[in-house]
């Protein structure tokens, strides 16, 4: 069952951190925050209680917060862009 609630929660924070990429907004940016440590602490908690699957779980996990992290890192950048006020040159 954990395991189920673990994929259903790193799906959901990829389908979020994507979809920020396209429209983004601090409450997407605030969810993907959330899903990505959901993600962690349920994927922490299958390798305590599973450890045999250490190697693989790390490796799956890194490659997942990478690839939603550079997600994330560039919706930042473009909502910093459009809430930031206009530059003034003199």
């Amino acid at each position: 069952m954990l395991l189920i609630f673990h994929i259903a929660i790193a799906f959901l924070g990829i389908i979020f951190s994507g979809s920020s990429l396209f429209s983004p907004s601090e409450k997407k940016l605030k969810s993907s925050y959330i899903l990505v440590a959901g993600t962690f602490l349920t994927g922490s908690l299958l390798i305590i209680l599973k450890p045999a699957h250490l190697v693989q779980a790390c490796f799956s996990g890194l490659v997942y917060l990478g690839f939603v992290g550079v997600m994330i890192y560039i919706a930042q950048r473009k909502l910093a862009k459009e809430v930031a006020p206009p530059q003034v040159k003199y």
